[in-house]
Formats: C-alpha cells, structure tokens, sequence
C-alpha cells in the first residue's frame, strides 16, 4: 500500500468523519404554531406572573440579561442561533410541573431540551420557554433486579458509565452525547438492538408531567395507553421526568471497524448484503461511507460491527466481514460495551449540520452501484451509514408500541457536518442529493432522524400506528402545548 497516511491516522480521521452521523442538525426550522392563534412571548408576561413562578421553582432560572444564558441557550447546531425569552432548568417532577403550569397560562411557546440534539432544532425556541432537564440527575442502580431508575437529565455516556460500574447494560444511543429521554421517547436506535431490542422496548415505566401540570406513572398496568404512546411517539405526549428501564447482564462485545478502500465498495457491500441473512441476534453492523480527504478520491468505506458476545461466539461471523474485501484498517477486538461506546465520536459543538434518513427495503445492485458516486463534490465532512436492521428490535409486533419500524432491512442515513457559513447551501444540497439517490429505495423513518420536512415525513415516522397516536394525543394534550416535535396535532 503506497500512501502517505498511517493506519492510525486512516482510523482517526474516520472518527471524525464519524461525527458527522451522529449530531443532531436541520434545515431552516420555523416555531409553528400548531392550533392556528398567536402565542405569547415572554416579553408579554405579567412582572406579577412571572414573579409567582419564580416563588414555586426550586432549580436554575436563566434571563436574557444573565451571565449564563449565551452558553445555555445554544444548542449543539450552529444552524439554530435562537434566542428564548426564559431558561429553567427544574431538579424534579414539580418544578417541571411548575414550568408547564406557567407556559400553559401564558400560551407560552415551549421548547423541551435533554441532550439538545433534536435533529429539527426543537430543543429551544425564540421568544418562549425552554424547559432544560440538564440537572435532573438523580439515579438508583439495582444490580441484583437489573433495572436502572434514573430521572431525565442523563445523557447517554453517563447512563452508560453509571450501568457499566454496577456490571450492566442499558441500550441506548449511539451517540454518547445524546439526551436519553428523548432517544427512548422516539423509539431508540443503538448498537445492541438486534440482541435486546429498542431503548423503548426495555422502558419499565415513566413518570409523566402532563400538559395540565398532573404527573403521573405510565407503565403496563397504570395509564397503559401513555405508555404504549410513549414508546416512539416522542415528546408529544408530555414530559417524563422519570425512567425505569430493563438493563442486561453483558461482560463483552467484540467490536471496531474494518475500513475499505473506496473502489472496494460495490465488491464489499454486494457480500455484506448476501451476509444479512444469516447474521445473528447478536451481530450487529453498520456499514459507511465517509469523507477522508488523506485518501486518493477523499473517501473511504468502513463496516462497523458489535459483536454482543464472548470472543469465541463471534470467532466465525467477524472472519466472515474480515473476508468482504481487503482491508486497509482494521480496530475489532474484544471489550467492554461501554469501551466500544466510547469509540464512537462526540459532535463538536458549534458546527452545522443536515440530514435525511430512511429505511431501505430494497438494497438492490443498482443501489449499491449508485452509491460511490456520492462520495465525489461533497462537504468537507460528510457520513453515509446503512445499519443492519434486524434481530430483537424486530420481532416486537407493530402494535406493541409505538414505534412501528419492526421490518428487517437497513437504516440509512446522509449527514454533512461543517464550520464555514459559506458552505450552507453545498453541504445541503450533498444531503439532498444522497437522498434522492435513496429515497425510492425506502419506506418510513426513524423519527428522531427528521428534520422539519413537512407532515407527510411525520407520517411516515408513525406509520400505522399515527391514527391511534392522535387519540392519545387528543387525550392527553388536545391544546397542543408538546407541539415542538415531530408534531401529532389534534383536531379541532
């Protein structure tokens, strides 16, 4: 191999490309406002008003004018430089209460903010309230029962350090920086999936502060219809506070990445595709597409893989992938689920991003030919991914809850990542062009993958089970106060 690029410097530089697929970020959205009349601002609220609110919370209330508000208020894309009339951040249930029983009476728009990754930019808003769950850290571990208790602050690394010291797993987000509550509100995609299901799929039961201001438990046997509608309807529903969640017993994966020169690909991603059919529960791959400007072309590919298993279970399958082609770069070992998690890369703060995504159901050859052509003329950083969809996460019924994506196949996605002003519309228009090329190819979305493309997308997000959604909404938040989402509206 005659380059001037080491193994190393190949397996960095895809980590930072790998950043790309894993921030939230979105095109031009607009605060909507969803039941058709005017919303106040926090520029109309009473000095009285406000004056009562502030006497019934307990957290952090962040003002325009404060020290603290220009680094609280962003959010982790540049592309959302939005200005909110009041920050809070509550410490538990009531005071979330509190902050929903003052926007509600003051018809205040409001934002609700975990990780702040919301692809659409719906963790913050102008002129209204953002409801910043970042200090509601509290959290109960019983190793014994295997069930994690945590409140709503957490991101996904800290719920994942926190289970790995008790000698658990819990299956959340691909993404370290991502705020747990709303990955396991929208369904809940990660590197275990097909070996223990969805981040939804092992939700126990949630605590829930209403549109009204009432909070109560969601779980099989109280409020069953919260519940189901709360396992991928996202945060339409109300404000989960608190989670109880089924974590695993899972001393080691074997995981890493084998990296492929570009004109591998059609070769390589033609053998992956034969390979699905008989992957196991607990093999679960990824593969990719990412810029690597040290290469000839300025692209590579990759195939990631967790092995969720011991060494000698997973001997065979990762000899099988190390055959596909012939890797330039190659980082599968045995370790730990959270030193695999650690693996994959933190967005920087501070740039812009885009996105489309979709399941592929037919991953067909003419696809697969189509493909390369993408990785020419795009932004400075960009990511393909196609994930293995399968196992566990699909074998739950559709009507279980109500995430609905439960057939095998792929689940694509097209990100740029960039710093430079200048480079907006390029970067946009790669995106949209990887998606045309993929689109035809799909049906339905992962829901916490959507930008704000329009009502139709929703609807492919919820599929069958949106009829049964809007009931719930009706039910539970008729005046649309949750309306800063990937939106149920009521009628009427």
């Amino acid at each position: 191999m005659t380059r001037s690029i080491t193994r190393r410097q190949l397996i960095r530089d895809a980590a930072v490309a790998g950043a790309a697929i894993s921030i939230g970020h979105l095109v031009g959205c607009r605060d909507i406002d969803h039941r058709g009349g005017a919303l106040g601002r926090l520029d109309d609220v009473s000095a009285i008003s406000l004056r009562g609110f502030r006497a019934a919370f307990r957290g952090t209330v962040i003002r325009p004018q404060e020290a603290a508000y220009e680094q609280a208020r962003q959010i982790f894309n540049a592309r959302f430089n939005r200005h909110p009339g009041l920050i809070v951040r509550p410490v538990d249930a009531n005071d979330v209460a509190a902050a929903i029983q003052f926007a509600g009476s003051e018809d205040l728009l409001t934002a609700v903010r975990g990780g702040g990754h919301s692809y659409a930019g719906h963790s913050t808003c102008d002129g209204g309230l953002v409801i910043d769950l970042s200090q509601m850290k509290g959290l109960q571990i019983d190793p014994e029962g295997a069930v994690v208790r945590t409140q709503s602050g957490f991101v996904a690394a800290e719920l994942d350090r926190a289970a790995d010291e008790a000698g658990l797993v819990v299956a959340l987000a691909e993404t370290p920086s991502v705020g747990i509550s709303g990955l396991i509100l929208g369904g809940g995609l990660c590197w275990i999936n097909s070996s223990l299901g969805t981040a939804s799929d092992n939700l126990v039961s949630a605590r829930v502060v209403l549109a009204d201001g009432r909070i109560v438990t969601a779980s099989a046997q109280e409020n069953p219809d919260l519940f189901w509608a709360l396992r991928g309807g996202g945060g339409n529903f109300g404000i989960v506070t608190d989670f109880t969640i089924r974590a695993h017993r899972l001393p080691q994966v074997v995981g890493g990445m084998l990296v492929f020169d570009i004109g591998q690909a059609p070769e390589v991603l033609k053998a992956w595709r034969e390979s699905l059919s008989s992957a196991p529960d607990e093999l679960q791959t990824c593969a990719l597409f990412f810029s690597q400007p040290k290469l000839p072309g300025g692209a590579a590919m990759g195939i990631r893989v967790c092995y969720a298993g011991s060494p000698e279970s997973a001997e065979s399958w990762i000899r099988s992938l190390r055959a596909l082609g012939k890797p330039v770069a190659d980082t599968i070992t045995p370790k730990t689920y959270l030193a695999f998690q650690a693996e994959n890369p933190v967005p920087p703060v501070g740039w812009s991003n885009s996105i489309r995504a979709g399941f592929i159901r037919d991953f067909d050859d003419a696809l697969i030919e189509a493909l390369p052509a993408l990785t020419t003329n795009g932004p400075t950083i960009w990511q393909i991914g196609m994930l293995h969809w399968h196992g566990a996460a699909c074998r739950m019924p559709v009507e279980a809850t109500a995430f609905p994506h439960r057939e095998p196949g792929l689940s694509f996605l097209a990100t740029a990542l960039w710093q430079d002003p200048a480079e907006d519309q390029t970067s946009v228009e790669w995106v949209k062009r990887a998606w045309s090329t993929v689109a035809p190819h799909t049906h339905g979305v992962y829901v916490n993958l959507l930008e704000d493309e329009g009502q139709q997308r929703v609807l492919a997000a919820y599929e069958d089970n949106y009829a049964r959604l809007l009931a719930i909404k009706q039910k539970y938040d008729p005046d649309n106060l949750f309306r800063l989402n990937q939106n149920i509206r009521p009628i009427g």
